[in-house]
């Protein structure tokens, strides 16, 4: 079973899932990267190509699951660091990880 998680600024319309923060899937947590300024929302000023500024997407708005369950910061930290993890497949040709071990791919996934 899979997860993807969002957050929903002040900024985000209705019926919009808002930013997509990343998806548990296969064992681990697969990091949503916003790379540079065409890449990511208008909300996003910086760079998200590790966990350090990636975790500061947290603290955009409300963070939800897919089926719109509410998960607190805290929860999301804790899920992203739940152990083990396990790979699901190769690293994509888009898809890179950052200094921690954390795989990021700059596009949303299923």
């Amino acid at each position: 079973m899979s997860t993807n998680y969002y957050v929903r600024t002040p900024q985000t319309a209705p019926g919009d899932e808002g930013i997509h923060l990343g998806k548990w899937a296969g064992g681990e947590f697969h990091f949503r990267a916003y790379p540079g300024p065409a890449a990511r929302p208008a909300e996003i000023t910086w760079d998200v190509v590790d966990f350090d500024s990636w975790s500061r997407l947290l603290d955009l708005g409300a963070i939800e699951t897919e089926a719109g369950r509410p998960v607190t910061a805290a929860e999301m930290v804790a899920e992203v660091q739940r152990e083990p993890r396990s790979w699901y497949g190769a690293i994509g040709r888009d898809q890179f990880t950052d200094s921690r071990g954390n795989r990021f791919s700059p596009y949303e996934f299923c």
